[in-house]
């Protein structure tokens, strides 16, 4: 269908369209495509298709009844910008029962609905331009539709746009999964109303001069986010729970921005409240989230009344009339240390102290003394984005009317991966009332065990061992034990607080179970050593295998498994070929190879096996001798060569150990030069033209060989 949209937009968006008007009844697209109207005698109407699948209006188009009646799923209707117009009590493009239909570019007037959508699912209304109608859009029973302006070639946008409708721009009911994004709703009697509708998304809208309400939340899960909601009779009204208000900017509203009626467990979070009658009103409403927003110019930035439990955190509130009030139901107005409260524009106090309790010497960034709205509602961290000194220091209410303390902690050090960790802990506790008594254990945002000891009253000790699981990879955590008091573990109000440290170590085993090295190899040949090792590992680690030489003062690794940062866990085996390069020196060197795996930075070894390399001098120089092509005496050429001692032409490139300036020799009649050394002759295979002087200069230059082969293997005699 997105193919099909984008065909229509890019085929018709070009197109310069006559004012035609239609007048008449109603107008049907059929289940079967056809284009039906009433009166069936009147002109056929300015809407054709090309392919059943998309419906193009060429002109405008008055009506008595309904305006377009859709029976046909999976088709685009496209108005090309005209205007469909007709009366008050019925349908301007109604749909019931259908599944993805597009609608787009139209302007639809003086309807009791401009568009209607019942039962309908997968419904796309973009760009379109309702006004003057009861309801702009009126959705009932309908999942996952999507109201949105569209984008037209590469820079026009063609705007959703709801004004002027008599009742609410948008209504839906009973619905979910519905988003309504970047649509322009001004001038409404009410913006958008959820009613009995859970799940929707409306987003980065303008809400604007609507004379009651902007938005009206009736249904949880709803997530309001990045609308700017502005000069309306009022901003946003919750009437259920469990929603998101997300990054909206709301100002200048007449009533307040964000009312919550009798809702719980909402969440408030990086808005912009400027300017409104109240910046934010709960009445009836517990339980809710309020943090990281500016609460900026209200007449009251926050009013509470018959609510409770509610969290307010890392808020703003900057030159309010009155920055907060409340009731006395009990409230709370910080997160723990250090996070910390809220900044108040009007807080006078110092910041000398840090810590839980602020007693402890050095500055924080929190507000040495509490800032009270009533004795249950009260800013125990305040935060300061500016310090001043206070002229006066007006008398406080006591830090804490419930104290609860740490009194003493018993983690262990280590921790095996996966093992359960006990943590004995003594808790002491103050109370001037009944109240629960609550402990949890957090590893940075996860909470890893909770306890409510029950409702205390009075002074007392208690006592209690924390289980958990150690985390399955190794590496040190840190853990925070928080204790406190509040209604239950989901509204805790935190007292006192301890860190502490759990090193997970690496549990791994790492064998090799066999390897294959060969006992010799001529110089600087490669050699491979094919070696398996096992292991098993409790928790994640790499594992290294290396082949180190010895060089009579220290190990010089000259292979290692590519894949060392491979991460292992569990048990298995690994299997190499590994080559390196003989040294270009013969004599026997000892080599070791190693298993480790990595703990801490560094590598661990686990296992080592040693072998000897026997390393013989090249093929081409231990081979080399007079060859059958050599004939003596030889006729000396005038080009003077440094070659290895009685050398034929050969084609080896591998150094020499011993070299000597010695005069090319050539055959007196042409030979065959050979690939590698001929095999010394016998004395039965020497040619009888070989007079004596060639007998004796053969064995000088035999003799010469054994020699320095003699004095090469004792400078290369392996360390001790």
């Amino acid at each position: 269908m997105l193919g099909l949209l984008i065909a229509g937009i890019s085929g018709n968006f070009q197109q310069v369209h006559a004012r035609i008007l239609w007048s008449g009844e109603t107008i049907y697209i059929r289940s079967n495509g056809d284009i039906d109207w009433r009166p069936s005698g009147a002109s056929p109407p300015p809407i054709s298709t090309p392919d059943r699948v998309h419906y193009d209006i060429t002109g405008d188009i008055t009506t008595t009844g309904y305006g377009i009646v859709v029976e046909r799923d999976n088709i685009i209707i496209n108005g090309n910008g005209h205007t469909i117009k007709g009366p008050e009590n019925v349908v301007g493009i109604y749909l019931e029962g259908r599944n993805n239909v597009t609608v787009m570019r139209t302007t639809i007037r003086e309807y009791h609905s401009g568009i209607g959508l019942i039962r309908s699912s997968e419904i796309s209304i973009l760009g379109n331009h309702l006004i003057e109608n009861n309801y702009g859009i009126f959705m009932e029973v309908s999942s996952n539709n999507v109201i949105s302006n569209i984008r037209i070639g590469v820079i026009t946008t063609a705007e959703s746009i709801i004004e002027s409708s008599h009742e609410e721009a948008i209504y839906i009911h009973s619905s979910s999964g519905n988003t309504i994004k970047g649509s322009i709703i001004e001038s409404n009697y009410r913006g958008i109303l959820l009613s009995g509708s859970d799940g929707n998304i409306i987003k980065y809208n303008t809400l604007r001069n609507n004379g009651e309400r902007g938005i009206i939340v009736g249904g949880s899960g709803n997530t309001i986010q990045g609308n700017t909601i502005t000069a309306n009779g009022a901003g946003i009204d919750v009437r259920s729970p469990g929603n998101t208000f997300l990054g909206n900017t709301i100002e200048s509203n007449r009533d307040y921005g964000i009312r919550l009626s009798s809702s719980n467990s909402n969440t408030i979070a990086g808005n912009t409240i400027r300017g409104n009658g109240y910046g934010i009103y709960l009445t009836g409403s517990n339980g809710n989230n309020i943090h990281e927003n500016n609460i900026t110019n209200n007449g009251n930035g926050v009013y509470l009344s018959s609510s409770s439990g509610n969290r307010f955190w890392l808020n703003n509130f900057t030159n309010n009339n009155v920055q907060a009030s409340a009731t006395m139901e009990q409230n709370y107005w910080n997160a723990s240390y250090p996070t910390g409260g809220n900044y108040w524009s009007d807080c006078r106090g110092t910041d000398v102290k840090k810590g839980p309790n602020q007693d402890q010497s050095g500055s924080d960034g929190i507000v040495d003394t509490p800032y009270s709205i009533n004795p249950n509602n009260i800013d125990y961290l305040p935060r300061g984005l500016y310090f001043r000194t206070p002229i006066t220091v007006p008398p406080m209410t006591p830090l804490l009317r419930i104290k609860v303390s740490i009194s003493s902690l018993g983690a262990p050090a280590t921790a095996p991966p996966g093992s359960s960790i006990s943590v004995p802990i003594t808790i002491h506790y103050e109370t001037l009332a009944p109240t629960h008594v609550l402990a949890r254990i957090t590893s940075g945002a996860t909470e890893v065990w909770s306890y409510d000891f029950g409702s205390k009253d009075g002074t007392g000790d208690l006592s209690y061992t924390a289980t958990f699981n150690a985390p399955s990879s190794p590496g040190s955590y840190t853990y925070r034990l928080e204790v406190g008091y509040g209604p239950s573990l989901s509204s805790f109000t935190v007292n006192d607080s301890r860190d502490f440290s759990i090193q997970v170590p690496i549990v791994a085993k790492v064998i090799i179970v066999n390897f294959a090295a060969p006992p010799t190899a001529s110089a600087g040949s490669s050699v491979p050593v094919p070696v398996t090792v096992h292991y098993e590992i409790i928790g994640s680690t790499s594992v290294l295998v290396s082949i180190c030489r010895w060089t009579n003062s220290y190990w010089d690794c000259v292979w290692g498994n590519p894949d060392s940062s491979v991460s292992r866990s569990g048990t298995g085996d690994l299997s190499y070929t590994a080559t390196f390069n003989a040294p270009s020196s013969p004599g026997s060197y000892t080599y070791e190879i190693r298993a480790c795996y990595q703990s801490a930075g560094r590598w661990d070894i686990m296992d080592r096996k040693t072998f000897q390399l026997q390393v013989s001098p090249p093929t081409s120089q231990a081979t080399q001798t007079p060859t059958s092509t050599t004939q003596v005496p030889p006729q000396t050429s005038s080009t003077t060569q440094t070659q290895p001692p009685t050398s034929t032409q050969t084609q080896s490139s591998t150094p020499q150990p011993q070299t000597s300036s010695t005069t090319q020799t050539q055959p007196p009649t042409p030979t065959t030069q050979t690939q590698s050394p001929a095999p010394s002759p016998s004395p039965s295979q020497l040619p009888l033209s070989l007079d004596l002087t060639g007998l004796l200069l053969i064995a000088v230059v035999v003799m010469a060989l054994i020699i320095a082969i003699l004095l090469l293997r004792i400078r290369a005699k392996p360390p001790a």
